[in-house]
């Protein structure tokens, strides 16, 4: 006859194994190098809006880049959110209203919704 294992033993391990599942993860150094990245572009961009439209357009396809490559739903948003601004700045209405409503679309199926650029009409 086999000796069953105590009561205490049972305990433990399944104590165990609810910790290990509740352990927060850790970011490693290239997401958080990204979201750098992502920032410094975020910022670069809303200085670029007014100055300089072409530069403003380069900052949009990098964040479009970083957003297809890496999957940061923010640097999409922004990306777009950018790219709508450079179209209305350049009298190309049509296409900024499409690039808005993208992005606004973008912005309601993503969940965790702050420091997102929810606010598209500035000075539009």
């Amino acid at each position: 006859m086999r000796p069953t294992p105590s009561r205490f033993f049972v305990c433990f391990l399944l104590l165990t194994l609810f910790i290990a599942c509740k352990q927060k993860t850790i970011k490693s150094t290239v997401d958080i190098s990204v979201d750098n990245r992502v920032d410094s572009l975020i910022n670069t961009g809303k200085k670029e809006q007014y100055n300089n439209l072409d530069s403003l357009l380069c900052t949009s396809r990098n964040l479009t880049d970083i957003a297809i490559s890496t999957g940061n739903k923010k640097a999409l948003v922004y990306g777009e959110a950018f790219l709508a601004r450079y179209y209305w700045l350049t009298a190309d209405h049509k296409k900024s209203m499409e690039e808005a409503l993208k992005c606004l679309n973008n912005v309601e199926k993503m969940e965790h919704k702050t420091g997102l650029p929810l606010r598209l009409h500035y000075n539009w």
